[in-house]
Order: C-alpha cells, then structure tokens, then sequence
C-alpha cells in the first residue's frame, strides 16, 4: 500500500502531465486543441491500470479518482476541455469536499420521488365559502402564532390568515391515541392547542411537541405519505387544516389580488383593448409604494422623476399646477382604485402636475421601465394581436381544421401587413392563387362572382351573378383557398377579389398556418394495436404503469409503447390527467418532444403508441458512477437543445411542470427529447394543481400562488446547475423535504468559483424567486435567454435543423436495442402474474374521451 507521501506525489505528477498536455495542445492551434477519444481513453486506462495496481483502490482520494474518471466521459467526442476543468477542480477542491457533498446529494435525491395533488374541482369565481368553526381569542393567537413561524403561510394577507385562522377545526385525542400514521397519506396539517404529542418512526421514538408545536404541513401541499406516527401523550386538544381550505383560500388570494387590479387597468384608455393574459402580467408587476401625508409622489419639473404608472390603493392623492396646451387647470384629488401616469408609461412624456399624498397613502406602481421589460414597447401591436384573435377565433376553416384556442396567439403573431393599391387584383375566379388568409385594416375591396347560380363559401354569403360584395375593415377573405373546396384542392380562387381604393391588409398564408395547426388525434395513425406488436422489453416504469420497447409484427419497426392501468390513474386522481396528456401529445409535432403514433384502451389499461428514442436518459449522461456533471460546453448544448422543445410548447400556451434529467431523452443522434408530458396542461393564465419533482419544482408552485411557464423556466435552470455543477442548487441530501422546499422558495443559492460568470449570471437570472422577474418571463420570452451571453456561440436555426455537432452519439447496434436503459427485467416478470379488478361502468365512463 502507497503511503500519503507517495499518493501525493503520484497526484502532483499526474496535475503536471495534465497542464502539459493542455499547454501543448493550445500552442497546436483550435484545431488541434479539441483531442479525441484516444487522450480520455488513454489517461483513464493509465489512471485505472498503472495507479490501480501501485495503490489499493480504496486509499485514492477522491479527487483524483474523479479526476481521471472525468476525463473520459463519454464515449464520443472527448476534448481537451474535460481535462483542463478537471485539473482546475483538482487545484480548488484537493480534499474532495465538494465532491463529497455532490455525493451525498444524489444519495437523498433518489428518495424524492414525483409528487402531486388531486385537482381541484372547478368552482365559480368567488363561490367557495371557507368553514368557520368557533374559537376563543386565546386559541386564535396560538393558531396565528403558529403560522407565522411557518414559511408555507409566510405571504398570506391578514385577511386570508384570519380566514384560515377560522377553518381550523378543534379536535380532541384521549391518552395514547393515534392521531396519524406512518405511511398514511393524509390532508390535515395539525396545530397543538394543550398536551403533548409524541413522534414515532420505525417503532423508535424520535421526538414530542407540546403546545404551539405543528406537524403534517406537507398534507396541506400533496397526497404526502405520512413520515411518523403521531400518538397523544396525555390527553391533547389539537387544531386541524384540511387541504381543500388550504389551497382554495390561497387561490382565492391570488386570483382576488389580481382581478380586482385587473378591473382598474381596464378602465385605462391604453390598457383597455389588452386581453386578460397580457392585463395579469402588468397587474402581477406592479409593487406596492408608500407616502406620507403632505409627500410628493410626482413633479413634472423634479430631476428625479422616473415615468411611472400608479393606481391608488389606500389614501389620496392631490393634483395640482395641472398644465396642458398653454392653459392651467383646477386641482383635483385622486382617490382609491383610480390612476394616473398611464402616459407617462406608455410614452416616456413627464407628468405636467404636481402630485401629493393627502394622509397615508398606499398605491401601487409601475415604472416605464418595467412595463417595457414585461410588455414590449409596442402597444398598439398587442392591441392588433388581440383583434386578430377575435378575427381567428370567428373565421370559417371548413375542411382544414382551425387553430385550436391555445393556438391563436401564435397564429396572430404570424400575420404581417402589406399595402396594395387601387385597382389590384387579388384573386381572379377560377385561377390558381397562393393560398392566403386576409384581414382588412384599411380600405375597401369588392369580391365578385360570374357564376349563374349560388358559389358556396366560408363567407357567409351567397354571390349570384352579377353580385358584388363590399369587404371593408375588420372583415376578411381568402379562406376558401386553404384547401376547403369540395375537391380539397389549394389555391383555387372561388371569386374575383379587388382593391377599389389603397387597402392595407394583413396576410396569414398556408405555410404559417401548417407551421402553427398541426395534426389533430383523428391524425393519428390507426393501423396498429396490441395485436400487432410484440412486446420486446421494458424500458421504464413509473407511478401508473410502464413503457415498453415494442416491433411491429413482421418488421424491426421499433416504438416504446406507454401503458398505464386505469385503475391506478382512478385512485390517484390522474384519470382526467392522462386524456389531457394524449390531447396535448396529439397537438404537438416538434423534433425535441415526444411524438404519439397512436392511442387506443382496453378494459383495463391505456396505451399510447410512440416514437422510440434509443439513446437512453439524459440523466446517465449527468451522473455516473464515477462523475456528476458535465463541461459547459456541453451543457451549453443540451439547455439549449431543451429550451427549444419548452419554447414550443410555451408559445402553444402549454406549459410542461416536470421537466428534470430523467424526463429528457436523447434521440439515436445524441439530441434531446421532451418526454412524459402526465402534468403538461394547456392554460389561459394560471393554474394551481401542486405537481412535479421536488428538487426542480418552482417557489410559486409549492407557495400555492398560481403557477404559468414560469415554473418550467425554473425547472430549466436548475437543471443547467445541476448539468455544470453536478448537483441541484437547493438540495445536500441532508435536509428533510420542507427544508429544501424552504431553500427554494428563499432562492438563495451558491455557485462554485469554477463556473464561468456567464453561466453564473444565467442560472441567477433563471432563479430569481418571483417569477414574473425570471429570465424568459419577459416581453421578449424565451428569446431574452437566447440571446444571453452564455449562448453566444450557439445557431440556434442550426439546433433546429439538428445541424450541430452533439457532444455524445449514442451507441446503438440495431433498432431494438434497449442497453441504454435500465434493466426491468424482474417487472417483466410480474407482468404476467398481473390481475385486475374490474371497474365499475361509472369507472370505465371517465375514460371514454381518451
């Protein structure tokens, strides 16, 4: 065995070869610099070969086991830039401290597994009256005192914590009785009012709380398996809080918060044609201000003036020296729910007053600055994008299927304006045109017919001979040429179209449409069923059932064949989740999202029939047995790669909610792959169902505020953390599940030295705890990360193409094979001994839309 001095000095010649080799291959050139597989191969045998046989395995520290590991990995296009972070770390970290930590965080990541809450049952606005049950002033107190120390309550309102205060319902438990146990799912949280409550885990117990002490928060978030036993020492008087209050008060806040805001901002002259979505997004940015009595809020002539727009919340304002086009005007006073400084905002102009707080006034406020950053400083494009919709939403598409509604954002976006003059010709009957929808913005146009009978069109009209039809602004034409003829064909004019005086009119041609409109489910292919596939292996199994690699019978047509048993999706509330989930799959046509071929059930399963991804998941490429993370480099790559496949489905208004390693594959040439979309969901705004994996789920999402795609943006970042760093940020393996929920909705966060200050700013820029602030939230969307500094040397058109060089090529011999996934081969086994209870009619009829 090797003493320290000699492990030391094997170390320090290994760190000297390393620098060698490195400042050799730079002075050769770029070109050169990138080394091949041969120098990773070489060095790990060497370090596995040589050092193995001088020193017993288990006396190398850590450090340099992880550094010859490092170098070599993966099978495919290895570079220099592995061995000069390798030898970096070796410098920054010569204890393996941090090697140590990322261990032991992978450890307790495997027992956080995906968590969820049953939905919500839809509810009229307003309409949910919480429970109050009587209770003295001193036992209020003790509920109030006991939330407060709580971070899940921290953001309530004092009228939501009074309201919740309220639904806590007394509960009495005689001596020895068991109030939970272990391994139960429950949907109370506790608080104890007198008494003491013991805690047991395993038989042993591991602690007591006496009055004022809580337990069972997490029943308030999801369907939590219970993690003690709770007995009552003594006789206790408790307090509980069932989920259902609990989240429906929280959503309650939320949405009043915003609604009320909302009514306000649609009274504002430049706000009122915004559609709601748009309308939330400012109301979310505005921040509360204070002022005294007798302060001033604004001064047209004040060298600190910044454009700002403010609604009045509590208190008065004064107005006064009011001018305006050369003359001077009364004052006047603002009160609560009115405005000012909408100009200002939406114009950069000063105010031309002199505005002062009248008592304690609380407004809240918005500056310029801000409603450029989150709306884009071109109003009176949202507002055409909003009348577009309502055009979209009306217009006729005949045979070719319209855009559905979460797809009319998009497909607004894609109209551009033209001018034409008097005189032109737009179609000519019975002749080949491009195939174009048209909204009038300005002008006049007239549309005839030479038939002798009746032309049937999507126009809602009928056009005789001789007839002629006067199309003005607003109104539309041209989609009869998108294919909806009775001979389905493109292009064929149904009707003479011309300009009787210089019309502007906006253009939304069929390859837009296509680039929007996808397949549809009667789409999908219906040739294939169970009876002609052979079940090969499995490739993976979850909460509701497992994937399977299948052929075609008679060809080496590979698929991965998703099957899930109804009964399990009926007891965990998923049955609706997973018609949501085919739905969704069936909109979506992206080369980095999982494609459906094909969807049918049986009187106990569902199958979805997929594309197959042989490169196994993204998570064995992170983390080995001898290496967590990758160079940034790579990195780069796959967040990029992933971002386009969430950017897709976020301009469909879809958002994912459990994007993480293990839900991303990676295709037969080394690109990634969105899969498993079980919590994907189409929404208007927000939406609250509490779902996704711990370690990557957003603040918003466990605070209960109402999640958008925000959450996936969250999701995103904490994956290019853990990609470069070879952990996730909020997460040591050492805290409990409420302890790493309390990391994250804190946001704080360390970033190792080694990470360059462009992928520091990103990953910061991504995790900032308030999600309207996060990167990609933005007017600008998700082009506001492309364009960050970390993704400078990335073409993006080029990763669309799948035309850039991937870090790692899968290796894969044939179309069935499965070795880059984990081996269930015992499941595979079980499968064949399964039985199924019979579900009942009611049971069977709540799958009848899949």
């Amino acid at each position: 065995m090797a003493n320290g001095e000699t492990r030391k000095a094997i170390k320090e010649s290994y760190e000297k070869a390393a620098e060698g080799t490195a400042r050799a291959a730079s002075d050769m050139g770029d070109g050169v610099k990138r080394l091949t597989i041969g120098l990773g191969r070489g060095l790990k045998d060497l370090g596995k070969g040589t050092f193995d046989a001088i020193l017993n395995p288990k006396t190398i520290p850590e450090k340099l086991e992880h550094a010859i590991d490092v170098l070599a990995v993966q099978p495919v296009h290895r570079t220099i830039d592995f061995f000069d972070e390798t030898t970096e770390s070796l410098r920054s970290d010569p204890e393996g401290v941090f090697k140590r930590r990322i261990r032991n965080a992978q450890r307790g990541a495997q027992k956080l597994k995906v968590i969820f809450a049953a939905p919500l049952q839809p509810m009229e606005f307003g309409s949910f009256v919480a429970k109050e049950f009587p209770k003295s002033d001193a036992d209020a107190l003790l509920i109030e005192a006991a939330l407060t120390d709580n971070f899940v309550f921290s953001h309530l309102s004092e009228q939501r914590r009074a309201r919740l205060i309220g639904a806590f319902e007394a509960i009495e438990y005689k001596n020895g009785s068991e109030i939970i146990k272990e391994g139960d799912v429950g949907d109370y949280f506790y608080v104890i009012g007198a008494g003491e409550v013991d805690f047991v885990v395993g038989g042993a117990n591991v602690g007591s709380a006496g009055s004022g002490g809580t337990f069972g928060e997490l029943a308030l978030l999801y369907q939590a398996p219970r993690a003690a036993t709770c007995v009552a020492q003594g006789d206790c008087q408790l307090f509980r809080l069932d989920q259902e209050h609990f989240r429906r008060i929280l959503m309650m806040q939320a949405e009043d918060q915003v609604s009320d805001v909302v009514k306000v901002l649609r009274k504002v002259p430049y706000f009122k044609e915004l559609g709601h979505e748009k309308l939330s997004t400012i109301a979310a940015n505005l921040h509360i201000k204070h002022f005294k009595d007798g302060e001033v809020v604004a001064k047209s002539d004040s060298k600190d003036w910044v454009p700002t727009f403010s609604i009045i919340k509590e208190g008065s304002v004064c107005v006064s020296d009011i001018k305006g086009g050369g003359a001077e005007f009364k004052e006047v006073t603002f009160g609560p729910g009115e405005f000012f400084g909408d100009v200002a905002i939406v114009t950069g102009k000063p105010i031309m007053a002199t505005l002062k707080a009248v008592g304690d006034v609380a407004m809240l406020a918005m500056t310029r600055e801000t409603f450029l950053r989150v709306v884009g400083d071109n109003i009176d494009e949202l507002v055409t994008l909003q009348l577009d919709k309502k055009i979209l939403r009306a217009v006729p598409f005949g045979k070719r299927r319209g855009p559905a509604e979460n797809e009319l954002d998009l497909l607004a976006s894609k109209i551009y304006n033209k001018k034409f003059p008097k005189g032109h010709v737009f179609f000519t009957e019975g002749q080949k045109c491009i195939p174009s929808l048209y909204l009038v913005r300005s002008g006049k146009l007239e549309l005839r017919s030479s038939t002798m009978s009746a032309v049937e069109n999507l126009l809602g009209i009928e056009l005789m001979k001789g007839d002629v039809h006067i199309v003005e602004a607003k109104g539309f034409f041209g989609n009869d040429t998108l294919g909806n003829n009775e001979k389905g064909e493109f292009g064929m004019a149904r009707y003479t179209v011309r300009a009787l005086e210089d019309v502007e009119v906006g253009v939304l041609d069929l390859d837009a449409i296509r680039s929007v409109v996808v397949r549809r489910e009667e789409e999908l292919s219906k040739s294939i069923t169970m009876e002609n596939l052979d079940m090969i292996r499995i490739l993976g199994a979850g909460t509701f059932g497992k994937v399977w690699l299948v052929t075609r019978k008679g060809t080496k047509n590979a698929y991965a064949l998703k099957v899930q048993v109804k009964k399990q999706l009926i007891e965990y509330n998923q049955a609706e989740g997973v018609i949501r989930e085919k739905n969704i799959m069936a909109q979506l046509d992206h080369p980095f999202i999982i494609k459906l071929v094909s969807s049918w059930k049986d009187e106990n399963k569902l199958y979805m029939l997929l594309q197959m991804y042989q490169g196994g998941e993204l998570q064995s490429v992170i983390h080995t047995d001898n290496r967590d993370g990758i160079p940034e480099w790579a990195a780069k790559f796959y967040a990029a790669n992933i971002l386009e496949g969430l950017s897709y489905m976020h301009k469909r208004k879809i958002i994912y909610r459990d994007l993480k390693p293990e839900n991303v594959l990676l295709d037969n040439d080394g690109y990634t792959v969105i899969i498993d979309l079980g919590f994907a969901k189409i929404i208007k705004d927000k939406t609250y169902t509490f779902c996704g994996t711990p370690l990557y789920l957003a603040p918003e999402i466990i605070m209960q505020m109402g999640h958008a795609k925000g959450a996936d943006l969250w999701s995103w970042g904490v994956m290019l953390y853990e990609m470069i760093v070879g952990m996730t940020p909020f997460y040591d393996g050492i805290v409990d599940q409420m302890g790493l929920f309390k990391n994250i909705c804190r946001g704080k966060f360390d970033t190792p030295k080694e990470v360059s200050p462009y992928a520091t700013d990103l990953i910061k820029r991504m995790l900032v705890v308030p999600q309207y602030d996060r990167l990609g939230s933005f007017a600008g969307a998700e082009m506001d990360i492309k364009k960050h500094p970390f993704f400078e040397k990335i073409d993006w058109a080029k990763l669309a193409a799948k035309d850039l060089k991937v870090p790692f090529t899968p290796k894969i011999k044939d179309p069935l094979d499965g070795s880059n996934f984990d081996d269930y081969s015992k499941l595979e086994k079980k499968e064949k001994k399964e039985r199924f209870i019979p579900l009942t009619g009611r049971e069977q009829a709540m799958f009848d839309k899949f």
